[in-house]
């Protein structure tokens, strides 16, 4: 049936965007341990550039062909990711200079 394998087809994005999620997840944790504070800086203004890309991405897919609840979901969590990548970069440069 058509609606079993489109609930199906979206649990398993749903998993692999999760699993995506969690490695990047393990990577900025090691990333914090290593990286010196001016690197740090660096790589949260990248990933924060990223995640903004990729908050505008889902939210044009979730206009145009998803229009679903859970597309929103899919929009929120790098856009929330964003702005926590943002913050940490800010907070890390007023550190710095103060």
């Amino acid at each position: 049936d058509a609606i079993s394998m489109a609930f199906w087809q979206s649990s398993s994005f749903a998993r692999m965007f999760g699993v995506a999620l969690l490695c990047l997840g393990v990577m900025l944790v090691w990333c914090g341990q290593m990286l010196t504070e001016t690197q740090r800086v660096s790589a949260a203004r990248m990933l924060a550039i990223c995640m903004g890309f990729m908050a505008i991405l889902a939210a044009s897919q979730q206009t145009a062909i998803w229009n679903t609840s859970m597309g929103w979901f899919a929009v929120a969590i790098p856009a929330m990711m964003t702005i926590g990548f943002a913050s940490c970069a800010r907070i890390s440069v007023e550190n710095r200079t103060a």
